[in-house]
């Protein structure tokens, strides 16, 4: 009795929460807690929001829901169709095509919701740049989520990007109970699944995507894996802005384990139109996927696309884990000292005098930041940046326009022209060359530092707070790197197979002096026949410390069987003189094993054979 007389003031008290109440309810029904739904609906509806009635469906419709949960499912959504003046309960058709819909609007553009806060104080310390955008890098919603662990409903700050994979997973799952039959709403429920399995990696920490049978396993459906829907789901994903989505589903599609001896494999033709597509959006990592997927399963060359895909692969392959900053500034004496200011921030300086040389320049892969002048020449400032921002491959790096002290000149108006100008454009912004810019401000008086360099507010300001955080710099980095080893081991692939990769052979020299990538470096040189190519293998192998691989040797041997011996008459004889002026056998091994791999082997391991022919004429 107690409990029945408390029952209307109760619900007085959801219906006055509306809102307030509904979240909470909303993560209490998606939860695994399902003894208790048959309560957590009754309390939705008592709310009397607007859009609860989305989430009845499912237990109302379902089969085999337990009798409890159905029953308060159902007289709850018959009292909201009465609210709502609709003539009957929704069919499950009906409920699918509904909860379709909601779908498609959470995964939208703006499915995105809308930050909490931004950025709170300027950032003086790139150790503490989360703390001065409150507390993430992405920004944070407040969110009611489920806690396995105290089987409770908590209120936490979450990244946007997890708050809607939670209510999207919610909305999926509900939509598979009705069991969907169409294929656009099955590749909503995966693109939903494959977002929700991303996302909760992301928030975990972990920058890399999951495994590509984590990712397989969320894009296989009621038949299983299948690359029809997975080209979909990627196109799907791009339309929506989800790269990242995107790229994970290119990865889902490369094969598992290529074969080179027996050709690549043939993907479908809408898949590997799908794939040349996607090489144009301005993400690397889902150029890399594509351009990946493509070379070893494109199918036979040439098609379409393939010998953008090698360009792509070389793009990737030229990364050497590095930040670089290229500065643009016709006056040589102010871009050494921007690269000098730069470099103290761990940044790898490239000078340049004209903006036709910074665009060229910023298309290295490792280009996180550009600095271009002002005044900049050949051309313009405003011609210059619009050139950045269409790279071939890529994502445009943030632009900071350098002012000088005189340009602001109230009466040629140069300053005001450029806030002007650069007010709409994104991903550029206007700063001063001043001390404080690059140094701290130092007390003339005691010596201390009154405030931090701007520097670091600057980048942040303009790329976002992630582009000052060190571990995410060293993140990125790392996964630069890692592409560019992936890259040249594609590219060894295509090399055997017969493609012409001797655009990567600049790439591949660089990278063979790197410990991790001397094996991937080595097999791709080990398929171009250029002289290049086989005096970086045979300076390798010939080198005593540190010792060379054994794929580098085995690169070598393959190179000079297949091309015969390209080095200069010097270069043999110096690993030679090598050779025998050694006096220990650890400093002859690496010559010898170098002289041994391109075939001139010592004459004394064999004697000559009776029946070969005379070494001197008989004549």
């Amino acid at each position: 009795p107690a409990a029945a007389a408390a029952r209307p003031g109760a619900r007085r008290l959801l219906r006055d929460l509306g809102p307030a109440a509904r979240d909470p309810l909303l993560a209490w029904l998606g939860s695994p807690d399902t003894e208790r739904w048959d309560g957590v609906i009754a309390a939705l509806d008592a709310t009397e929001a607007e859009d609860v009635e989305d989430f009845l469906l499912a237990p109302a419709l379902v089969a085999d829901t337990p009798p409890p949960i159905k029953a308060a499912a159902v007289a709850a959504l018959d009292r909201h169709t009465k609210r709502s003046d609709t003539a009957s309960r929704p069919s499950p058709r009906q409920a699918i095509d509904r909860l379709a819909r909601r779908l498609d609007r959470v995964l939208s553009l703006d499915g995105l919701p809308e930050i909490d806060h931004l950025m709170l104080q300027p950032v003086t310390d790139p150790a503490e740049v989360a703390d001065a955008f409150g507390g993430t890098l992405s920004g944070t919603v407040e969110r009611f989520v489920w806690n396995p662990d105290t089987a409770r409903i908590e209120k936490r700050s979450v990244p946007p990007r997890l708050a809607r994979a939670i209510e999207a997973e919610h909305v999926a799952r509900d939509i598979v109970a009705l069991s969907p039959d169409e294929p656009h709403v099955v590749r909503l429920v995966l693109l939903a699944r494959l977002e929700a399995t991303l996302a909760f990696s992301s928030a975990a920490g972990a920058r890399a995507r999951p495994s590509v049978d984590a990712t397989r396993t969320a894009l296989s459906g009621p038949e299983g894996f299948d690359a029809d829907t997975t080209t979909a789901i990627m196109e799907m994903a791009i339309d929506r802005g989800m790269w990242d989505a995107a790229a994970a589903a290119a990865d889902a599609l490369a094969p598992s384990s290529p074969a080179p001896a027996t050709g690549p494999l043939t993907l479908p033709q809408a898949t590997r139109t799908a794939l040349v597509r996607a090489l144009v959006i301005p993400d690397a990592a889902l150029q890399f996927a594509a351009a990946r997927t493509l070379a070893l399963a494109g199918g036979d060359e040439p098609y379409a696309g393939s010998s953008l895909a090698v360009k792509a692969l070389i793009h990737a392959a030229t990364s050497r884990g590095e930040d670089r900053v290229v500065i643009a500034h016709p006056d040589r004496a102010v871009a050494e000292e921007l690269a000098t200011a730069v470099s103290r921030f761990g940044y790898d300086p490239v000078v340049t005098r004209t903006g036709r040389e910074a665009v060229f320049a910023a298309r290295d892969p490792d280009t996180v930041l550009v600095l271009l002048a002002a005044r900049c020449i050949s051309p313009g400032v405003m011609e210059t940046i619009q050139y950045l921002q269409q790279p071939p491959f890529g994502a445009a790096p943030p632009v900071l326009v350098v002012v000088d002290p005189l340009d602001d000149d109230g009466r040629g108006r140069f300053l005001q022209k450029r806030l002007l100008a650069l007010a709409d454009v994104h991903g550029a912004m206007l700063v001063d060359r001043l001390d404080s810019m690059f140094m701290p401000t130092v007390d003339e008086q005691t010596g201390a530092a009154r405030s931090a360099p701007r520097f670091h507010d600057a980048v942040a300001q303009v790329a976002g707070p992630a582009a000052v955080d060190p571990p995410t710099r060293s993140a990125a980095r790392a996964e630069r790197l890692s592409r560019a080893r992936e890259a040249l081991a594609t590219l060894a692939i295509l090399g055997q197979r017969g493609r012409d990769v001797s655009g990567a052979v600049e790439a591949a020299l660089r990278a063979i002096d790197r410990e991790e990538s001397a094996p991937a470096a080595a097999a791709v040189l080990g398929t171009i026949g250029h002289p290049s190519a086989q005096y970086a293998l045979f300076r390798v192998t010939a080198r005593s410390s540190p010792p060379a691989d054994a794929a580098v040797v085995a690169a070598l041997r393959s190179h000079a069987a297949r091309h015969g011996v390209l080095l200069d008459a010097g270069t043999v004889d110096a690993a030679c003189a090598r050779y025998t002026g050694s006096t220990s056998e650890a400093e002859r091994s690496a010559p010898a094993a170098a002289l041994e791999a391109i075939g001139v082997p010592s004459r004394n391991l064999a004697p000559p054979s009776v029946d070969a022919a005379p070494a001197r004429s008989t004549r």
